[in-house]
């Protein structure tokens, strides 16, 4: 499968540690799963990363809020407020729960319903055509990555860096097919132990395709900087 076959460049040349992440919306799970146990959607990340294949499902999805954000089941009124109620008097994320709703109201509106299964795989163990190709990745890699992606289009990109872990790196960027940028929330961070100098840079499969294509090409893949001599005169002066 042509996915499975980009995994291993794409980790040599960017010097990735681990797999870059393949997720799938799909009504069946992956045959090849290796973990059934509920599990934060976010911690789900940083296992695929590091070699599991994880059906995620209402039934097996840990966190509240990534239940609603990645699709599986509407947040009710209830849970709402529970919700609200821990990010400002818990967690003390927010000031206000004027805050909170301000904030909700801006949300992109996850694909409810849509299917029983997010599958979280190891770029090269993916069985189920990738919808996004997730990277756990250092700033300097996202970099890297954004503009192989736009190597071939030169179209200014914007990225949502508030919001929830799972928010910034699933649903964005499958709801509008751009490229997603999350900061890796203070929650996530604490409860996962994500690494200080983690980001996380999610691609829709449809600009991997661009990605790939333009490693050879591209400075910021494998390609080496020519300065011709007007150019060289030009910094000169």
């Amino acid at each position: 499968m042509y996915w499975q076959d980009w995994s291993e460049d794409l980790k040599n040349v960017l010097e990735l540690k681990g797999s870059p992440v393949a997720i799938t919306y799909s009504d069946a799970p992956a045959s090849n799963a290796t973990q059934a146990s509920r599990i934060w959607a976010c911690r789900a990340f940083q296992a695929a990363r590091d070699g599991a294949v994880i059906n995620l499902s209402e039934e097996t999805s840990g966190c509240p809020g990534g239940t609603s954000y990645l699709g599986f089941r509407a947040m009710s009124s209830e849970h709402m407020a529970t919700i609200a109620d821990f990010l400002v008097n818990g967690e003390k994320l927010m000031a206000t729960r004027a805050v909170f709703g301000r904030a909700r109201s801006h949300s992109i509106a996850p694909p409810t319903g849509l299917v029983r299964y997010v599958v979280f795989s190891p770029l090269e163990k993916a069985e189920l055509q990738p919808d996004l190709v997730m990277f756990l990745c250092s700033p300097l890699q996202a970099s890297r990555l954004t503009t192989l992606a736009n190597f071939e289009i030169g179209t200014p990109m914007e990225v949502r860096l508030s919001g929830s872990t799972c928010s910034g790196a699933v649903t964005a960027p499958l709801v509008t097919g751009n490229i997603g940028l999350s900061l890796i929330d203070t929650t996530s961070r604490h409860m996962c132990k994500y690494d200080p100098g983690e980001v996380i840079l999610t691609i829709p499969i449809h600009l991997m395709h661009g990605v790939v294509r333009s490693l050879d090409r591209c400075s910021a893949g494998r390609a080496s900087i020519e300065w011709p001599e007007p150019m060289r005169q030009l910094m000169k002066e």
